[in-house]
């Protein structure tokens, strides 16, 4: 599924969202919205509207129906899809830093970094399923440390980390240019175990966080020794 930010999308696709949003029900068929409606809100020709919906749907997030009960040609109705609901403005930081606060306030700073780390790992879990993937594209009957970091960069760069590889003699570099929890690890730096985690669990061996974005630093920095220890 094509993943859209809401930076990406004009004003007038937002608004056409939003008003799906409001006017929409997929769980109700009657209460879909059509493009002569769309046409009088936002005072534009139905041509417009239609190009606009088009684009929408090519991203997964307006639904097209026929409308139902109608004698010649079907009308069609539009839907708000329920990929678009991320598009919208979200808490998430303020749930996850209120709830992890708690965390430290009633279960003390080890408990909360043990949580952090189990988190970690079963993200690593998730995303090792696309790493063996990834490396089984290669067809080749074993893998090389390089064949992994690669795949790892590939894996990062599908969640938005947009990392980039640096190769030297005693080690791999990955430079992460984009932190997935910034806006958590800002107000509870302690989170960034769970990226430290994510990153060893997957290269199979401990990475060395060197630079953090959370310390002022431009980005996230690991080095990974050259090793024959890291294995899928």
């Amino acid at each position: 599924m094509l993943q859209v930010a809401s930076e990406q999308l004009s004003s007038t696709r937002l608004e056409i969202l939003s008003f799906l949003l409001v006017n929409s029900n997929i769980q109700d068929e009657s209460k879909g919205c059509s493009i002569k409606d769309m046409a009088k809100t936002f005072d534009l020709s139905p041509n417009a509207i239609r190009q606009y919906l088009i684009e929408l749907e090519k991203d997964n997030l307006v639904i097209r129906k026929k409308k139902k009960g109608k004698t010649g040609r079907p009308a069609m109705t539009y839907f708000l899809h329920k990929n678009a609901l991320t598009i919208f403005p979200k808490a998430y930081a303020d749930f996850s830093i209120r709830l992890l606060k708690r965390v430290l306030k009633n279960y003390g700073e080890e408990e909360a970094r043990n949580l952090l780390i189990e988190m970690g790992k079963e993200k690593a879990e998730e995303m090792k399923i696309k790493l063996t993937s990834k490396l089984n594209e290669k067809n080749t009957n074993s893998h090389s440390l390089k064949d992994k970091i690669d795949a790892i960069s590939e894996v990062f760069h599908d969640y938005g980390s947009f990392p980039k590889i640096i190769e030297d003699e005693e080690s791999f570099i990955i430079k992460n240019h984009n932190c997935l929890i910034y806006d958590i690890v800002q107000n509870f730096p302690a989170a960034c175990v769970v990226d430290e985690t994510l990153v060893s669990e997957l290269v199979g061996e401990k990475a060395d966080k060197v630079q953090c974005l959370s310390e002022g630093d431009m980005l996230c920095v690991y080095r990974i020794n050259k090793s024959e220890k890291a294995k899928i």
